[in-house]
């Protein structure tokens, strides 16, 4: 993660120009003849504490200085006289001393500045730390690292400065050991989250020192160098001992998520685990709902996790990305953090805050009308109680200088709830609204809000617009003015027998209307299709007489003179109609329906019976040649018991026609279909069993057996 996103060494720029400090130690690489000093140098710079943060290659150039030590002679007049100056450049020459060469200095440049370096170094850790650095003398050079260890600090990062001048690690651990365990500790004065850097450097450094030690008191330490490698959830115990040693919650949980990009320790928590998404969830709901702003690092770094979270990698709980994994919690309630969201973020989200606290006024100065007006409707439908509408409309004007109305010229995401509001509490007057609009066309944003909200009668003011409309205009105008796909009984019926499938739903019921309203509606309804729709006007009526409410409308006579009418025209309504007949009919007209409905179905066997003994006439006719096999063939196109009897009877009635005696004038195969239709004659019981005999006998013998 960049740092120009997040601060990472805060306790150390506070007290060094570090900027100055990293373009120093560039200018000192760039002027010097070693081929190996830039790769001296990367060894130098990857074993201290701070790193580069930002392009410094150039830097001096604006002060038109040109090497180290002309940088050191004329800083006073070009840069300041501050002392974090004066640390940023004695501390880079005293980390660069091996790659310094005679002619980067002219004359007493840099004697000169040592001189002034030690005249103020008394009590200045940074100062006496760097003539630690750049003392020759190896006596001299103990001495002063002994003196610097022995002194009792009060600021953490003064001792852990101490700590890096150790060339031996353990050595340096062990000196310093009982003033960490105290600063790290009740007495800590450097915040983890915008010193992530420092603690870096301090586990990748120390860890195995760290570790070592398994006394309580060393518990603190321990847990921190555990920061990088896990989720430290608020119920683990490594989250009660950085608590109990005096961390607060929130400090812990950007602590822990911003160590997860500590990219110099191996072994950290892989950004793309299941406890980093977690982590990363916990520290941007932490964040968002924190009641005051926050600094615009921690917004960045927000962002930056939002990017870099765009997509999850494993979805825990079924979440796509950050964003879904966070809002539900959010409840962002800081001006600054609402302001943040909405123009970066740029999701759909609930903001919840007072419109009428004069500390939210910056949100409609700073953000964009559109945006904030969805923002302002949002709080206006959702905190009426607080204030009346036209208080709300007022606020709104005193705010922007524009009028509310202006929310319904195009589609927004809160415009018919907004609509519907101003219309029930009097602010918006429906005929007026139609008079002022009617003219801009079937697409115009507010016609589609009277087309969705009033023609629906949604509300009883609505009902009295309706009937003001249909007084004045027909519906063949008012396709003129909201489109010729506008059709008023739309509203009211919808067809439930999808594509090619006529079956209407009539939903005509609204709680506030009475049942006189409510025939004027139906009424409506029926005209506007008739009139519109008449192809769909009997499939309407069907659906109109199953309405419950439509039934409560009407006597039952009324309702049984029009199911009879649609009976009539040759529709019985199947299952549907029988139902309705139970409803409307008296018990007289069920009992005569009934015996209607029974003649019919006889006459309609008997017609049947009828139609289909023609048809087996003819098939009969076109099949039989003269042959006993032909008789067999139409015999066997039958299979039911009854239809196999008609068969029957026919085929002996052409057995009747053949000469006495005739059986023996047969091919053989037709004596055998002779008398296979012999059997099937006494199978089917077509004739008393004696007449079939005298009959078999005659055509066999030629005797009398008729």
């Amino acid at each position: 993660m960049n740092q120009e996103i997040m601060p990472a060494y805060a306790a150390y720029q506070k007290a060094i120009d570090l900027t100055l400090y990293h373009a120093f130690a560039e200018l000192v690489v760039q002027t010097s003849q070693d081929d190996k000093a830039r790769m001296h140098y990367r060894q130098i710079e990857a074993a201290q504490i701070w790193q580069q943060d930002v392009d410094v290659s150039i830097y001096f150039e604006q002060y038109s200085l040109r090497y180290p030590g002309e940088v050191l002679e004329r800083f006073e007049e070009k840069l300041g006289t501050d002392i974090r100056i004066v640390r940023a450049l004695a501390l880079a020459l005293a980390v660069t001393r091996t790659l310094h060469a005679d002619q980067m200095f002219v004359g007493s440049q840099r004697s000169g500045f040592l001189q002034k370096i030690r005249r103020i170094a008394d009590g200045d850790v940074y100062l006496s730390g760097a003539l630690y650095h750049l003392e020759e003398d190896t006596v001299r050079q103990r001495a002063l690292l002994d003196a610097l260890a022995k002194t009792e600090y009060t600021k953490t990062e003064e001792a852990l400065f101490v700590l890096s001048l150790f060339d031996d690690r353990e050595e340096g651990y062990q000196v310093m050991h009982a003033q960490l365990l105290r600063l790290f500790g009740p007495e800590r004065t450097m915040p983890l989250a915008f010193n992530c850097g420092v603690l870096e450097w301090f586990i990748r450094t120390y860890t195995e020192q760290v570790k070592a030690c398994r006394s309580k008191a060393d518990l603190v330490l321990r847990t921190l160098v555990k920061l990088p490698c896990m989720n430290m959830k608020q119920d683990s115990r490594e989250f009660a001992v950085l608590t109990a040693a005096g961390y607060g919650a929130d400090e812990i949980i950007l602590a822990n998520s911003l160590a997860m990009w500590m990219d110099r320790i191996s072994y950290r928590l892989s950004s793309n685990s299941i406890p980093a998404e977690k982590l990363a969830a916990a520290c941007c709901k932490m964040l968002l709902n924190c009641p005051e702003a926050l600094p615009d690092s921690l917004y960045g770094y927000v962002g930056w996790l939002f990017t870099r979270y765009k997509d999850f990698s494993i979805k825990y709980e079924g979440n796509r990305d950050l964003w879904a994994a966070v809002n539900s919690s959010l409840s962002p309630s800081s001006p600054k953090t609402i302001l943040w969201m909405n123009q970066n973020i740029k999701q759909s989200f609930n903001y919840r805050f007072d419109v009428f606290d004069p500390q939210y006024d910056c949100l409609a100065v700073e953000l964009k009308r559109d945006t904030y007006l969805e923002l302002f409707t949002m709080q206006m439908l959702r905190s009426l109680g607080s204030a009346t509408t036209g208080q709300w409309l007022a606020r709104y004007r005193q705010l922007t200088g524009a009028d509310y109305m202006e929310y319904f010229t195009c589609f927004r995401q809160h415009t018919e709830e907004a609509f519907t509001l101003l219309v029930e509490t009097k602010k918006i007057d429906l005929w007026a609204f139609f008079e002022k609009h009617r003219a801009e066309g079937e697409y115009a944003y507010p016609l589609k809000l009277l087309r969705d909200y009033a023609l629906r009668i949604s509300s009883w003011k609505c009902y009295r617009f309706v009937e003001k409309l249909l007084n004045q205009y027909r519906f063949t105008q008012l396709q003129e003015i909201f489109g010729d796909r506008f059709y008023f009984h739309r509203s009211f019926c919808e067809n439930t027998g999808g594509y090619g499938n006529e079956n209407f739903r009539t939903i005509i019921a609204r709680p506030f209307l009475g049942p006189e309203e409510h025939r004027k509606l139906y009424e409506w309804v029926d005209s506007s299709f008739f009139q519109m729709e008449p192809e769909h006007y009997t499939a309407f009526v069907w659906s109109a007489l199953k309405d419950p409410t439509i039934q409560r409308l009407y006597d039952r006579p009324t309702l049984a003179s029009v199911l009879r009418q649609l009976i009539a025209r040759g529709n019985s309504g199947g299952y549907d109609g029988n139902c309705l007949k139970k409803r409307f009919y008296s018990k007289k007209e069920l009992e005569a329906d009934r015996k209607a409905a029974a003649e019919k179905k006889e006459q309609e066997q008997m017609l049947q019976k009828q139609q289909e003994f023609l048809k087996r006439k003819e098939k009969l006719e076109q099949i039989y040649n003269g042959s006993a096999m032909s008789l067999v063939q139409f015999a066997d196109k039958y299979y039911y018991k009854e239809d196999k009897q008609q068969a029957m009877n026919m085929v002996y009635e052409k057995l009747l026609e053949w000469p006495a005696g005739c059986v023996q004038e047969l091919t053989p195969i037709d004596t055998q279909n002779f008398f296979v239709l012999c059997g099937m004659l006494a199978k089917y019981e077509t004739r008393p069993k004696q007449e079939l005999l005298d009959m078999v006998k005659n055509m066999i013998e030629g005797g009398a057996a008729a």
